[in-house]
């Protein structure tokens, strides 16, 4: 177990976490004994991000991967320490050498690390830190999980060290394994074990097999809240529908849940169908946040369409399909208000995201898998400018926002933005480069530009960057395309494609002009200049008439409503999903809706 401090001494949230012991790797063995047809692995690649020593660098040219589970044909990888480095494809490597920086900490970012927070403290006086080396250093212990997407390849060093080569970021997460449960009661009075029963997949029912699972307590934040608690779980409104349960068996081999996710929300199955656009506005508008107290433990799913019946509206939405997620929430009011929610202003967070249907094999129904393209600057919570799974960011037990926040996740579905160009054989994915275009501004947060030091400022901040990320994709592809002499012959011969791309471009236009409403690019914004949080320290005179060039993109409940509105109008089908403190039942805290009108 690491060294450290007393509760009474901890300095940061993410300090007083690491108290918990099921937060530690060495809480579970690499061997798990857990039956196929009630747990399922995460993914296929999944295990720890390991900083290397700075003298092994040369050697590693990544970070080191301890490997919890690997797919069927490298089961004898299982447990071992392998090196993680991108991808040799001129394009990936193009896109990592465009954000490595030499790492030299300002002051303030010293400091900061002296306290716990993540700041990049172990890479501090590293030259050309790259995305992984970042990553890897956010944390001062090597505590992150994660699982691998995209192109994965596995070669061997000439050492006979085992190497995988991945040309995706790595998706924080929180446990190997999950299951589909329902809750039906405590198991010892203390309430951290509670007897579950397993969905049975042919009487659709949770009549499978029961077993008691560990649900440890959590640590509070450093101001007292707890994001989760385990009173009344069995009496929660989602809980008729079900929990995935994500974590692992510990020693003695009692499945420990790290993190949780309602299955009514994930489903692909709202609770209403609005038809119309005008419907769709006026919700977002007017629905979105409206009674979020009185909503406290419960969730919506609300499917916004354009489409002539429901029936249509929902055979939109098919497995394989994905969405492009605009993410905010609100503040944790209540009895246990947080410190900055103190005031009546309160704009909460603001980031993008990608949602795809899958074929969920516990419950073999359609499922939305999301992902958090989570754009952060540096805290106390131990939260970290990166990909996080819903399971992680949202469902953490830990550190997770679901029985803390109101949570308003938009998935957004347009033809032109969210299904590739196929040009002779060859993709061009608006969704893709907008992923990957998140992915360098969160590379670039994580140290900084190299000062080590990202907040929140006019100027710049997580909803200002992001929506950069967006505006630069759209107008990416739009360069690319436009450019390539092929693609106009193409688009001469499938005018259904001509019209599509034109809707793309156009779409470019609106949200730059909601966006940017003085109709002037701010300077950064059309040069792609290298600012970004508080990476530099501007004089807020500076600040302020930038801010105001793109004063909707600065507030994130304003951000998330003008681009969905700009999605609407565009013919955009919007799937809603909210959650108000979901989980066990804490009075002391209430759901608050950030600043919006």
């Amino acid at each position: 177990m690491y060294s450290l401090t007393s509760p009474d001494n901890a300095l940061s949230t993410y300090h007083l976490s690491l108290q918990a012991p099921f937060m530690h790797p060495e809480y579970y063995p690499l061997e798990q004994q857990l039956p196929a047809d009630r747990y399922q692995p995460v993914a296929a690649w999944y295990g720890r991000l390991i900083l290397p020593r700075g003298t092994e660098r040369r050697t590693v040219r990544g970070v080191l991967f301890e490997l919890y589970l690997t797919p069927a044909d490298q089961q004898e990888l299982r447990g071992q320490v392998v090196r993680l480095r991108w991808s040799l494809d001129p394009s990936v490597q193009a896109r990592v050498y465009s954000t490595a920086r030499t790492v030299n900490l300002v002051p303030r970012a010293v400091q900061g690390a002296a306290e716990w927070r993540t700041f990049p403290i172990r890479v501090n006086h590293w030259r050309l830190v790259n995305g992984l080396e970042s990553l890897a250093g956010s944390h001062q212990i090597d505590d992150m999980q994660a699982y691998l997407i995209g192109d994965v390849q596995l070669a061997d060093d000439p050492d006979g060290t085992p190497c995988l080569y991945i040309n995706r970021d790595p998706v924080l997460a929180s446990g190997r394994y999950y299951a589909l449960v329902t809750f039906l009661a405590p198991a010892n009075e203390a309430g951290d074990l509670w007897r579950v029963a397993h969905f049975n997949r042919e009487t659709r029912q949770f009549d499978g097999a029961q077993e008691i699972v560990s649900l440890p307590p959590i640590q509070p934040m450093i101001h007292g809240v707890m994001l989760s608690c385990t009173d009344k779980l069995n009496e929660s409104p989602v809980n008729a529908q079900g929990w995935y349960i994500y974590g692992a068996q510990d020693h003695a081999g009692t499945f420990v849940v790290r993190a949780l996710a309602p299955r009514a929300l994930l489903r692909v199955q709202p609770q209403r169908v609005l038809l119309g656009a005008k419907a769709a506005h006026r919700f977002i508008r007017k629905e979105l946040w409206r009674d979020t107290a009185q909503h406290k433990g419960q969730i919506q799913s609300v499917l916004l369409s354009q489409a002539a019946d429901e029936g249509t509206a929902l055979q939109a939405w098919q497995v394989g399909d994905r969405a492009l997620l605009i993410h905010t929430y609100g503040a944790i009011g209540g009895e246990m208000t947080e410190p900055p929610a103190k005031t009546p202003i309160y704009f909460g967070h603001f980031s993008y995201g990608v949602a795809t249907i899958v074929q969920e094999p516990l419950a073999d129904e359609p499922s939305f898998d999301i992902l958090y393209h989570q754009v952060y600057a540096h805290n106390g919570d131990g939260l970290v400018s990166a990909t996080h799974s819903y399971q992680h960011y949202t469902g953490d037990r830990q550190r997770g926002w679901l029985g803390a926040r109101p949570v308003a996740d938009l998935l957004i579905r347009l033809d032109s933005l969210t299904t590739p160009f196929c040009v002779y054989g060859e993709a061009y994915d608006p969704l893709e480069q907008l992923s990957l275009a998140q992915e360098m501004m969160m590379a670039r947060y994580r140290i900084g530009d190299g000062r080590g030091f990202t907040s929140v400022q006019l100027m710049n901040n997580c909803s200002q960057d992001a929506n950069q990320a967006l505006y630069a994709a759209i107008h990416y592809v739009d360069q690319t395309l436009s450019e390539y002499p092929p693609f106009k012959e193409w688009l001469a011969a499938h005018p259904d494609e001509q019209t599509r791309f034109a809707n793309l471009i156009q779409l470019g236009r609106d949200i730059r002009r909601v966006l940017l409403p003085f109709g002037v690019a701010r300077a950064d914004w059309r040069n792609r200049e290298e600012n970004l949080g508080s990476s530099q320290n501007l004089n807020p005179l500076i600040q302020i008439p930038s801010a105001l060039l793109s004063w909707r993109a600065m507030m994130p409940p304003i951000a998330q409503r003008a681009v969905t509105d700009v999605m609407i109008k565009h013919g955009a089908a919007v799937w809603v999903l909210r959650s108000d403190q979901v989980g066990g039942h804490d009075p002391r805290i209430a759901p608050r809706a950030p600043l919006h009108w």
